[in-house]
């Protein structure tokens, strides 16, 4: 119930014209808690479509790749996500 109220108030500050990553992210969070994981993923990809290094977004990602019996994609995408780690940090010291 919680992450309904959420998910419909995230979705009215979408229809007036918010583009928020966190907000698309935690979009993509509320369809995962509901289990529609289809939803989700759509949400991840608007997410990294407006920032892609999100890694909460790629996470999320990974954990639908895993609960989907996708493994390979779901370590695939941790790779990705230890590397922007690891340059992000030797970037900024």
């Amino acid at each position: 119930k919680k992450y309904e109220e959420g998910l419909e108030k995230v979705i009215a500050l979408m229809d007036l014209g918010c583009r928020d990553a966190e907000l698309m992210e935690l979009t993509a969070e509320f369809y995962f808690m509901a289990t529609d994981y289809q939803r989700s993923a759509e949400w991840i990809n608007r997410t990294l479509d407006v920032d892609s290094q999100n890694l909460e977004a790629r996470i999320l990602l990974a954990r639908i790749c895993v609960l989907g019996e996708q493994i390979e994609e779901g370590l695939g995408i941790i790779d990705i996500v230890c590397v922007i780690i690891y340059l992000s940090t030797a970037y900024n010291g």
